[in-house]
C-alpha cells in the first residue's frame, strides 16, 4: 500500500527532520555505539584478567585438634580442581574457626558475601557446624555443605516443607548408629545398670549422643542409674553398684573418667566405652596402663589405626573424591542447565563474558540433591547421608567397637 503523500511530505519536512528523525537516529547511533563498547571492553578484560575462580573451602579447629589438620591433609588444599565450571577454575582455601562457635559463626557471614563461595567442607566438629549451617543454607541460592567428621543428625535448621531438601552430604554415620550400635555392644557383655557421662565439651555432639545412648538403653529393660557431667562424689558410685560407664565425649576428658572411676576399689564399673570422639593416639599416649581393656566405638576399623598414620586423612580424601565429582557434573551440566532454565540471562552473560559463583552454585545444587539418599532407618542415618555404595564415601557405613590392649587399638569381633 502506498504512503500518502501528505504523510510523505511531512516526514520529509524540516521540523520533523530536525526536532524527531535526526535526534532519533543519533540516539539509536549512540545506543548501538555503546553496547559494542561495552562487550569489547567486557571480554578485554576478562582476556587480561581472566575467568574468576570459584573457591572450596574446608574449615575445622586446625589450631587445637590435630585430628581436623589430619582431613585438611587429606583433602589436599593446595591441589585445584581439575575440572573448571563455565570457564572458570576451581581452586581451595582452609579456614580456621579454632574450636570457637563465634568465630565459626564469623566464617560462614564472611564465605556467604563472598563473590568465590562454591561449597564448603566443614566445620568438622558437631557444634560449631551447628552454629554456621543455617548461614550457609539460607543463602540463596544455598551454599552446599560436606559433613566429614560431624555425627549428630540434627544440625541443620528445620526445613521449610515448601523448600527442596537442603544440598547437604554426610560422611559419617551419626550419632543415632553409634548409640544403637554402642548399647547393643554393653547389653550382649551383660551390662545391666549404666553410668552415662556428657563431656560439657563440644554439647551439640555430646548431650545428643548421651541422651540417645539412654532412650536405647531405657528400651531394653536395663537401667541408666547416673547422668553426669563431671565426676560425682565416691559414695553415689559405689552405692550404685554400676556395670557399665558410658562415656560420650572428647578423648583427654574421657580418659579423667576413666581414671576416677577406677580409683573406686571394688566398686569400679566392670565395662568402660567411650565415643567415637575419644579415639586418639593421644589418649593411647597419655593414658598408659590406666587405659587398658577400655572399649570405644569408631566409624573405622582399628587396623586402619596405624603407629605414625592418621586415620582421619580417609575422612579428607573422602571429602575431595565427592567434591571432584559435584563439580565434574556441575561442570558437565552447567550449559545446558542454564540455557534450559534461564536461556535470556545466560547468554546475555555469554556475550558479556560475565561469570557469577551464583549461577554455579545452583546448578551444583542440583547435583547434590540428585544424590542417592539412604534411608532412615539404615544405620541410624537421616535424609542428607549418602550411600558409600555410590563409591564416593568409604567411611559412613556404621560404627565398629575397639578395645585398648597393650596400648594399641584392636578390633572386637562382632559377636
Amino acid at each position: 500500500m502506498n504512503c500518502p503523500q501528505w504523510l510523505t511530505r511531512l516526514y520529509q519536512s524540516w521540523p520533523v527532520q530536525t526536532l524527531l528523525v535526526g535526534p532519533l537516529r543519533f540516539t539509536v547511533s549512540r545506543v548501538m555505539v555503546t553496547l559494542f563498547s561495552i562487550i569489547v571492553l567486557a571480554r578485554i578484560a576478562t582476556w587480561v584478567v581472566g575467568p574468576p575462580s570459584y573457591r572450596v573451602y574446608i574449615i575445622g579447629d586446625f589450631t587445637n585438634t590435630p585430628k581436623h589438620g589430619s582431613v585438611r591433609k587429606g583433602f589436599n588444599p593446595d591441589k585445584s580442581f581439575s575440572q573448571t565450571i563455565d570457564g572458570c577454575s576451581v581452586t581451595v582455601a582452609a579456614k580456621d574457626d579454632k574450636g570457637s562457635e563465634k568465630l565459626a559463626l564469623e566464617i560462614a557471614q564472611d564465605l556467604v558475601a563472598r563473590s568465590d563461595t562454591l561449597l564448603v567442607v566443614g566445620h568438622m566438629r558437631s557444634t560449631m557446624t551447628r552454629a554456621a549451617l543455617p548461614e550457609y543454607l539460607r543463602r540463596e541460592p544455598p551454599i552446599p555443605v560436606i559433613l566429614t567428621l560431624e555425627t549428630n543428625p540434627d544440625l541443620a535448621p528445620a526445613p521449610d516443607p515448601r523448600e527442596l531438601d537442603y544440598p547437604v552430604v554426610r560422611l559419617s554415620a551419626t550419632d543415632t548408629a553409634q548409640a544403637r550400635q554402642a548399647a547393643a555392644f554393653a547389653l550382649g557383655r551383660g551390662a545391666k545398670t549404666f553410668w552415662i557421662i556428657q563431656d560439657p565439651f563440644n554439647p551439640v555432639y555430646s548431650k545428643f549422643l548421651a541422651d540417645e545412648f539412654k532412650q536405647v538403653i531405657h528400651r531394653s529393660q536395663a537401667k541408666v542409674l547416673l547422668w553426669t557431667l563431671t565426676e560425682p562424689p565416691r559414695e553415689i558410685v559405689g552405692a550404685l553398684n554400676v556395670d557399665c560407664l558410658f562415656f560420650a565425649g572428647y578423648w583427654s576428658n574421657g580418659l579423667i573418667a576413666v581414671r576416677q572411676a577406677r580409683k573406686f576399689p571394688g566398686q569400679a564399673p566392670r565395662l568402660f566405652l567411650l565415643s567415637e570422639a575419644s579415639v586418639e593416639p593421644d589418649l593411647l599416649t597419655a593414658g598408659g596402663g590406666d587405659v587398658e581393656g577400655v572399649h570405644l566405638m569408631h566409624q573405622l576399623e582399628a587396623t586402619q589405626f596405624q603407629p605414625g598414620v592418621s586415620p582421619y586423612e580417609l575422612f579428607g580424601r573422602d571429602a575431595r573424591l565427592m567434591a571432584e565429582w559435584l563439580v565434574e557434573q556441575t561442570s558437565s551440566r552447567f550449559e545446558w542447565r542454564r540455557k534450559k532454565v534461564h536461556w535470556l540471562d545466560y547468554w546475555m552473560k555469554k556475550t558479556l563474558s560475565l561469570h557469577r559463583v551464583a549461577d554455579a552454585r545452583e546448578v551444583l545444587n542440583e547435583v547434590v540433591r540428585g544424590l542417592p539418599r539412604m534411608r532412615r532407618e539404615e544405620q541410624g542415618t537421616e535424609e542428607f547421608t549418602y550411600r558409600a555404595e555410590t563409591g564416593l564415601s568409604g567411611s559412613n557405613r556404621g560404627f565398629h567397637v575397639m578395645q585398648v590392649q597393650q596400648g594399641q587399638f584392636k578390633d572386637v569381633p562382632h559377636p
